[in-house]
C-alpha cells in the first residue's frame, strides 16, 4: 500500500494540472520588521505581546486588570494576503486553505481563540487546539479564500506559542480563464495558377536588420507553376558588376550580390530548404531537417538541391532565372497546395542592403515567410480577419474571433495551428465568427496559425503568427526530492540541523564511509554553518551501512525532529542518503538559523547501474585558431558545476569530451599544440578531476572525437584525413594512431579513467567536391582502428564506449556496409546509443552489448529492456548555444530530467514529457534549489542596499519594499527605478556593511543591434563559461576588489521573454508580473557568496566592460549578513 501510495504521489507531481500549488506568505517585511501588530485595550484583563527574532515571531499572553472582561490580540498587519491573492490569480489558481505552522512546549492541548476576516467584514472563527512540537494549523474551511484579508489570535493568559510560518494552498481555478494572446505579423500570400506568370509585389528593403515598409523599385520577380518545376524569374538593378567573390560551393554565397530563395512544404516554422546563387551560379545550399545523427533539426548541407540556372548581367540589370524540379524540393502543387516561401536580393552597395518578398529581420526565420498557394482557377472576392484569439484554460481550448464577408458564413475552412514546440494540429471546421478548437498544445511561445477557406476546389490561406504566454508555475513550497524516491512519507515538524554538530559513525566504519562522512560534513558546513564532527554517540545524524531491505546504491532516510538516521544498503547508497538529506536543506531558501530539514521517511533506490552526464565541454577548434580566448573554463568551475548538478542529482557517470583541445601537446609533437594561449588546462588538473569523479563515486569516461569529427588531430598533417571526406580522419595512417593513443595515454594516466570513448560517430558524412575517395576497404579501416584501440586500453584496465550510428545499419552503419562490424567487435564495449533509430537498443543489447542511452534532445526509450544506462547530452555548460534558441537552456534541463529518468527507468506509468515538467515548474524549482551554492557564513539576517545612481525608469515595474523569495528587497519608488549599465561607464552603490552574500535583483534586454555586432560565429568560443553581459565588482574597504561576472542565461536573461525552462542555470529565482496584455515582465535574483564575510563591502561597482550590445539593469541589490559578525 505503501509503495502504492507513493506512485499515485509521483504520477499526480508529474502534470501540471494535477498538482497542488504553494505560496509562502512572508512573516516579515523588506526591512526585517514582522508583519503583525498588537492591540492591547486600556484596562485589558489579558495583555498580548510579541518577540520577533530567527525569521519567527513568539506570542505571549500575561494576565492583565483583575476583573477585566477585555482582551488583547495579535493580528496581521492589513494587506498581509494582498500579494499572494494577486500572484494565484495571475497563476489562474484558486487558494484552498490558509495554513500557519505554529510551535508549542506542552501537552496540555490549550485552546487557541483565532479568527479569519474576509472582504464582506466577516469574522470566522475556527477551532484550534495547540499540540506539542511545531505543526501547520489549518484556517480554510469551506470560506471563499480569494476574500481573505487578515486573522487575528486573541489567546488565552498564560500562553505562549511560535509563528514559525505560513502559507496559502492553490488548485488551478475550476472556472474556465480565456487568456487573450498577443497577435503578431499577417502572412503575406500569393496565388500561383498553372502555366501563369505571378509577379512577387512590394518587395522590402532591409537596411541592416531593420525593416522598411517602403515598396522597393530596385528589384521585380515572378513565379511560374510549370508540370513539373517552379519557374522563377527576376530582375535586379546593379549600375556596376554584381560582386562574385565566392567561388566554392556551400560557402558564404550570400555575402556576395546574391538572390537567396527559402521553400518550407512542411510550414512547421522549422524545416526548410534555403539555396543561395550569386552571379556566377556558385551556389550555397542545405536543407534543415531532422537529423537522426543529432535527434534534432540541422542543416544538411550535404544536400544539393536541383536547379537550372540562366544568369546574365547587362548594365544597369542583373536578370536571373532560375528553375526547380517539384521533385527536388519535394512538393507536388496540386495535390500539397500551400508552401512557405521566401526571396531575398542581397545587395551589397553602400547604402543600400537586402530587399525581400516577406517583410522579415533575419533571412532564416521560417515564421516571417510567405505562403504560396496553388489553384487551377482563381479564388476569385473573399478574406478574412483575425479580431482576437484566446487560449482557454484548464480546457486548452482555443478560440479564434474573426471578421469577414458574410456571404463566406458557413464555409469549409481548414485550421493549421503551429505551436513553439513545432508540432502541427489540424482541423477541418466551418467558418463563424468564433471558431473553437479543443485540446490544444498549451506552450508558452510562438504559434502560426493558419485558415484556408475552400471555394471549391480553390483555396485561400490568412496566417497570423501570435504569442502565448503562460503563467510558469513555482512550487517552491512544495517539498520534493530529486530524482524522485521510490517512497516518501512527509511528517510533522523538522530537524534543526545548525543546532546539532555529530555525525554519528559505527566503530567499525570502513575508510570509505570516514570519507563519505568527511564530504558529508564539508556540506553541511556549507548549509547550516555548523561543524559536524565524527563521534560514536550523542544525537545528531547517524551513518550507517545495512543492505537488509535495501537495494544496490539504495538507502533509508529517516528525519526526526530529535535524530536522523541515514542507512546505505552500500556506500554508494549511503552517499545518496547524505545528498537527499542536503536538498532538504536546500528547500527553506531562507538560511534560518536553524537550518531546518523536513521530517520523513524515505526509502529509496536508483534503476539503472548507470546514471550518465554525457558533457559537450566548450572546446577550441583548429579553424578558429586566430580567435582569442577571453574566458577559460577553469577546472575549479567545472568541479563546482559538477558538484551542485551531476553529484546534487544523484548521477554516477560522467562522459567528457573536449578537454584535448585545452592540455598541453606540445611534448607529444609541436602540430597538436595548436592555439596553445588557449590551453589552460594541466595533467594537475585532470588528477584532481579523476579524484573528484572517484571522491564521488562518479565512473568518468574520456572521449575524443576519432574518425569523425576529429579535427583535433589533423592539424599534425594533411595526409591525416582521408581523401574525399570534409571531417573524416585517416585512421589507417601510420602516424594516426601512434599520437591519438599518446594523447590517450596521457589523459588515462592523469585521471585514471574508468571509461575511454573515441566517440566514432559520423564517419565518412561530408563529401569534398572534386576529391574521389580512395579504393580501400574503409570498413576494414574502422574495424582495425577499434581493435588496436580496445586491445591498448584493455592493457590499461580501462574500458570502451562508442556511438552507435556506424554500427547500426539504419543509422549511419549502411556506409560501406560498416555494420558488419558490429558482431567483429568485443562484446563487453559500451554501445552509446543517440537516436535509438530503428529500436538501437534491442539491436545491440541482443547481441550482448552493453547499452547505454546517450541522447542529444530530450527523448525517452519505448522499450526499455537491454538498457544499462542513460543520460542526456549537456553543452556549454547548460548555456545557450546560441542567442535566443527557441528553448532557452533546454540542455540544462534535459540533464536533470535524464538523472530522474535514469533513477526511476522502470517505473510504469510516469509522465516523463520534458515539457510537462517545466510547464509545472517541478523541475525548475528543482534547478534552483541545486543551484544553491554553499555559504557557511550565511545567516536568516537580509538587509537592503539603497541603489545610488539611478538613471532609468520602468513604471511597470512596482517600487516599494516586499520580500521576493524570502529576501527582503527595496526597489526604488521614484520615477527613476533602476540603474542602467551603460558601456564604457560604471555606477557605485555604497554599501558599508559586512555580508556573507549580496543578492541582486536584475534584468536585460538585447541591444537594438546585439546579432548583427557581434563578431563572426566563432564568438562563443571565445567565452568558454557563457557570453558576459556585465561585471559588478564588490570593493572592500581596504581598496581590495572581487568581480562578479554576470552571464547570460547563467545568472540573468531577457526582461520579457519568458523561457520554458524557467529560471537561469545559477538563478535562486525569477520574479514574474505581467501586464494588462499578459506579458511578463522577469526580474531574475541571483545570489552571490562573498569569499570574504569578514571584511567590510564598501562599495558594489556595476558596469558592462564587454563588446555585447545588452542593456542590463539592476533594480535592488540586498545583503545577506554573516552568522558570526
Amino acid at each position: 500500500m505503501r509503495t502504492m501510495l507513493s506512485l499515485l504521489l509521483f504520477l499526480l507531481a508529474s502534470a501540471a494540472f494535477t498538482q497542488e500549488q504553494s505560496i509562502n506568505l512572508p512573516l516579515f517585511d523588506a526591512e526585517g520588521k514582522d508583519l503583525f501588530v498588537v492591540y492591547n485595550p486600556r484596562d485589558a484583563g489579558i495583555v498580548v505581546s510579541k518577540e520577533s527574532g530567527s525569521g519567527a515571531v513568539t506570542v505571549l499572553a500575561e494576565p492583565g486588570a483583575p476583573g477585566s472582561q477585555t482582551f488583547g490580540k495579535i493580528m496581521a498587519r492589513e494587506g498581509f494576503f494582498d500579494p499572494a491573492l494577486q500572484e494565484a490569480n495571475a497563476r489562474g489558481l484558486t487558494p484552498v486553505d490558509f495554513l500557519l505552522r505554529i510551535r508549542y512546549a506542552g501537552q496540555d492541548f490549550p485552546r487557541l481563540t483565532a479568527y479569519t476576516s474576509f472582504a464582506e467584514g466577516k469574522l470566522y472563527p475556527p477551532f484550534l487546539r495547540l499540540q506539542d512540537g511545531e505543526h501547520e494549523y489549518s484556517f480554510g474551511g469551506k470560506r471563499n479564500l480569494s476574500l481573505l484579508k487578515g486573522f487575528q489570535f486573541r489567546p488565552a493568559a498564560g500562553l505562549r506559542f511560535t509563528i514559525t510560518g505560513a502559507r496559502l494552498t492553490l488548485k488551478p481555478s475550476d472556472q474556465a480563464k480565456k487568456i487573450p494572446v498577443e497577435l503578431g505579423d499577417v502572412w503575406k500570400t500569393q496565388e500561383l495558377l498553372p502555366d501563369q506568370d505571378s509577379p512577387l509585389v512590394d518587395f522590402h528593403r532591409r537596411p541592416g536588420m531593420a525593416v522598411d515598409a517602403g515598396p522597393e523599385k530596385v528589384f521585380s520577380a515572378s513565379l511560374r507553376w510549370e508540370k513539373d518545376r517552379l519557374l522563377l524569374q527576376a530582375q535586379a538593378h546593379f549600375p556596376e558588376p554584381p560582386r562574385a567573390q565566392i567561388t566554392v560551393p556551400d560557402r558564404e554565397v550570400w555575402q556576395d550580390d546574391s538572390m537567396e530563395i527559402f521553400f518550407s512544404p512542411q510550414m512547421d516554422n522549422d524545416r526548410f530548404l534555403q539555396f543561395a546563387i550569386n552571379a556566377k551560379g556558385c551556389v550555397m545550399d542545405y536543407r534543415r531537417e531532422y537529423c537522426e545523427v543529432a535527434c534534432a533539426i540541422r542543416n544538411k548541407t550535404e544536400f544539393n538541391l536541383e536547379h537550372t540556372p540562366d544568369i546574365s548581367y547587362q548594365a544597369p540589370t542583373l536578370q536571373w532565372k532560375l528553375a526547380f524540379p517539384w521533385a527536388a524540393l519535394p512538393f507536388a502543387p496540386a495535390k500539397d497546395r500551400m508552401m512557405s516561401f521566401q526571396l531575398v536580393q542581397n545587395c551589397h552597395r553602400q547604402g543600400l542592403s537586402s530587399v525581400c518578398w516577406s517583410p522579415s529581420t533575419r533571412n532564416i526565420f521560417p515564421w516571417t515567410f510567405g505562403l504560396l498557394y496553388f489553384n487551377q482557377q482563381p479564388f476569385g472576392a473573399g478574406a478574412l480577419q483575425y479580431k482576437q484569439i484566446f487560449l482557454e484554460e484548464p480546457s486548452d481550448t482555443l478560440y479564434v474571433e474573426l471578421e469577414y464577408n458574410p456571404e463566406l458564413s458557413g464555409s469549409p475552412v481548414e485550421l493549421l495551428l503551429v505551436a513553439p514546440d513545432k508540432s502541427t494540429r489540424r482541423e477541418k471546421l466551418s467558418l463563424a465568427p468564433e471558431l473553437r478548437v479543443p485540446g490544444v498544445k498549451n506552450l508558452n511561445g510562438f504559434y502560426t496559425l493558419t485558415l484556408v477557406l475552400q471555394k471549391g476546389d480553390n483555396i485561400k490561406p490568412f496566417a497570423v503568427n501570435f504569442t502565448h504566454r503562460r503563467p510558469i508555475l513555482l512550487p517552491y513550497a512544495q517539498k520534493q526530492l530529486f530524482p524522485t524516491p521510490k517512497e516518501c512519507t512527509w511528517n510533522e515538524g523538522s530537524f534543526p540541523a545548525a543546532k546539532y554538530n555529530r555525525l554519528q559513525l559505527p566503530e567499525n566504519a570502513s575508510e570509505r564511509t570516514r570519507l563519505t562522512a568527511k564530504i558529508f560534513a564539508g556540506k553541511l558546513l556549507g548549509y547550516t554553518g555548523r561543524r559536524y564532527e565524527e563521534t560514536g554517540s550523542g544525537n545528531g545524524i547517524s551513518l550507517a551501512i545495512d543492505p537488509a531491505g535495501l537495494k544496490p546504491e539504495g538507502y533509508r532516510l529517516s528525519v526526526k525532529p530529535d535524530a536522523v538516521q541515514i542507512t546505505g544498503a552500500d556506500e554508494p547508497g549511503l552517499f545518496y542518503g547524505c545528498i537527499s538529506f542536503i536538498q532538504l536543506l536546500k528547500m527553506d531558501m531562507r538560511s534560518s538559523a536553524d537550518a531546518p530539514a523536513p521530517c520523513c521517511e524515505v526509502l529509496d533506490w536508483p534503476d539503472l547501474p548507470i546514471r550518465l552526464a554525457p558533457f559537450w565541454h566548450p572546446n577550441n577548434i583548429p579553424q578558429h585558431a586566430g580567435t582569442p580566448l577571453k574566458e577559460a573554463a577553469t577546472v575549479d568551475f567545472l568541479l563546482t558545476f559538477l558538484d551542485a548538478f551531476v553529484v546534487g542529482n544523484k548521477m554516477n557517470s560522467v562522459r567528457l569530451r573536449g578537454l584535448e583541445t585545452l592540455l598541453p601537446l606540445d611534448d607529444i609533437h609541436p602540430n597538436l599544440n595548436w592555439s596553445p594561449e588557449k590551453r589552460y588546462y594541466s595533467e594537475e588538473d585532470l588528477r584532481r578531476l579523476g579524484q573528484f569523479c572517484r571522491d564521488h563515486f562518479i565512473k568518468l569516461t574520456i572521449g575524443f572525437s576519432a574518425g569523425g569529427h576529429d579535427a583535433w588531430i589533423r592539424p599534425l598533417s594533411p595526409d591525416l584525413r582521408e581523401r574525399g571526406w570534409r571531417g573524416t580522419g585517416n585512421v589507417a595512417h601510420p602516424d594516426y594512431e601512434k599520437y591519438y593513443f599518446a594523447v590517450a595515454d596521457k589523459f588515462i594516466r592523469a585521471t585514471q579513467c574508468e571509461y575511454f570513448s573515441p566517440i566514432s560517430d559520423e564517419w565518412w558524412a561530408n563529401s569534398v567536391a572534386g576529391e574521389v575517395p580512395t579504393d580501400e576497404d574503409h570498413a576494414a579501416k574502422f574495424l582495425n582502428f577499434h581493435l588496436h584501440l580496445y586491445e591498448f586500453l584493455r592493457q590499461r584496465g580501462v574500458k570502451m564506449a562508442i556511438c552507435e550510428d556506424m554500427l547500426n545499419p539504419l543509422h549511419n552503419g549502411a556506409r560501406f556496409n560498416n555494420h558488419l562490424n558490429t558482431d567483429k567487435l568485443p562484446k563487453d564495449i559500451t554501445i552509446l546509443v543517440w537516436a535509438n533509430i530503428g529500436n538501437a537498443v534491442k539491436y545491440f543489447s541482443d547481441k550482448g552489448f552493453p547499452v547505454w542511452g546517450s541522447v542529444t534532445g530530450w527523448k525517452e526509450f519505448p522499450n526499455r529492456d537491454g538498457v544499462t544506462g542513460f543520460g542526456a547530452n549537456l553543452y556549454q555548460f547548460g548555456r545557450e548555444y546560441a542567442f535566443r534558441v527557441n528553448h532557452s537552456f533546454v540542455y540544462h534541463s534535459h540533464w536533470f530530467q535524464g538523472a530522474n529518468y535514469a533513477w526511476n527507468f522502470h517505473r510504469e506509468g510516469a509522465n516523463w514529457s520534458i515539457s510537462d515538467a517545466l510547464s509545472s515548474g517541478l523541475l525548475t524549482v528543482q534547478e534552483s534549489w541545486a543551484a544553491q551554492p554553499p555559504n557557511p557564513a550565511a545567516s536568516h539576517r537580509i538587509e537592503t542596499i539603497p541603489l545610488a545612481g539611478l538613471n532609468c525608469a520602468m513604471p511597470e515595474v512596482r517600487g516599494g519594499s516586499r520580500s521576493i523569495m524570502n529576501v527582503p528587497t527595496e526597489i526604488p519608488a521614484a520615477e527613476l527605478n533602476c540603474v542602467r549599465i551603460l558601456p564604457e561607464s560604471a555606477t557605485l552603490v555604497p554599501a558599508s556593511g559586512k555580508y556573507a552574500s549580496l543578492i541582486f535583483l536584475h534584468t536585460a534586454f538585447p541591444g537594438e543591434n546585439y546579432r548583427r555586432n557581434l563578431p563572426p560565429r566563432p564568438s562563443w568560443r571565445q567565452w568558454h563559461i557563457a557570453f558576459p553581459i556585465a561585471v559588478y565588482t564588490a570593493v572592500y574597504a581596504d581598496w581590495s576588489e572581487v568581480q562578479i561576472p554576470i552571464r547570460l542565461s547563467h545568472q540573468i536573461y531577457f526582461y520579457n521573454h519568458q523561457p520554458q525552462a524557467g529560471s537561469t542555470v545559477f538563478g535562486r529565482y525569477m520574479d514574474i508580473t505581467y501586464n494588462q496584455e499578459f506579458q511578463p515582465q522577469i526580474l531574475y535574483q541571483y545570489e552571490w557568496v562573498n569569499p570574504h564575510p569578514e571584511k567590510e563591502i564598501k562599495l558594489i561597482k556595476l558596469a558592462n566592460p564587454h563588446q555585447f550590445d545588452f542593456d542590463t539593469r539592476v533594480f535592488a541589490i540586498s545583503g545577506r549578513l554573516p552568522a558570526s559578525f
